[in-house]
């Protein structure tokens, strides 16, 4: 949510049905629960929440895997930038927990391997998850052939996912919520399609272009009328108005600011990926934030 006055919030990511893993093209159920995602902030969440509900049930569980960056310890150049309590992590607790760590995959990698774990965690970075921010990793999750479970309160997870989304919730009981989970999959594979149905509904990358479109419209009658022009100039201002309203019309996805050089490279970069379809991100970029 944005904090300053007049702004508003625009998603940037949205669900792809068409990433989603099927179950016959699926890899094996290697793990109970994966975590998908570096550690970067999220330590205390997952130290005083997530941890203490795993190490009362952690007989009655599988294998455990987080895949990420820095979940086996606080990388050495941190300390010379004062960086380290954003890694803080105990590796020898993840050991005693017998917690499985990987390292990072290739951001085309991020959805197959969290098809590997009957459960997948959402965890996010607290300043994230205070203004709302929607991640990819909201939407590659579900595309992942998994029960998603996502650590935000139920009222949070709702407003993203629909009224199925709070089943989905890890917030209170963790512990109880992941051994129904896994000794219930039929029933919650049935939620996580609800959430589909909802995601394909409310957050398609179609319906991200018309709320892209929508905001520049508003934007546009919102800007003053033009200033008067001398007669002699008033040929190119309207050749000039009419290449800026072709841009937008054209090329809805960068909020107008200062620049129209600036609102074309960034066009060029992001309109083709986000026209088709594709996720956005860059292909080389690991384990989703």
């Amino acid at each position: 949510m944005p904090c300053q006055p007049g702004v508003s919030a625009l998603a940037f990511y949205g669900y792809d049905p068409a990433s989603q893993i099927r179950a016959d093209a699926a890899p094996s159920k290697r793990f109970d629960i994966v975590h998908v995602g570096h550690n970067w902030w999220r330590w205390r969440e997952v130290s005083n929440s997530l941890l203490p509900a795993i190490e009362r049930i952690r007989d009655r569980l599988d294998g455990i895997c987080f895949v990420g960056a820095w979940w086996d310890g606080v990388p050495p150049w941190a300390r010379a930038l004062d960086l380290e309590a954003a890694f803080c992590v105990e590796a020898e607790r993840f050991r005693r927990v017998r917690i499985e760590v990987r390292p990072p995959v290739p951001y085309s990698q991020v959805i197959p391997t969290m098809s590997a774990g009957r459960v997948n965690l959402m965890t996010q970075r607290p300043l994230f998850r205070h203004l709302r921010f929607l991640t990819s990793k909201y939407f590659e999750i579900f595309c992942a052939n998994t029960i998603p479970l996502v650590m935000l309160d139920p009222d949070h997870a709702e407003s993203v996912y629909g009224p199925a989304g709070r089943e989905l919730a890890l917030h209170d009981g963790i512990g109880d919520k992941l051994l129904d989970v896994l000794s219930r999959p039929h029933k919650y594979r049935e939620i996580v399609e609800q959430v589909r149905r909802h995601l394909v509904q409310h957050h398609s990358y179609q319906r991200r272009l018309q709320e892209l479109v929508a905001a520049l419209e508003e934007l546009e009658a919102d800007e003053p009328g033009p200033a008067p022009v001398h007669p002699a100039a008033a040929h190119t201002t309207a050749e000039n108005e009419h290449l800026r309203r072709v841009t937008v019309v054209r090329h809805p996805v960068v909020v107008l600011r200062d620049g129209q050089a600036e609102l074309r490279e960034l066009v060029n970069d992001d309109v083709g990926h986000l026209a088709s379809g594709d996720q956005l991100g860059g292909g080389s970029r690991t384990a989703a934030p």
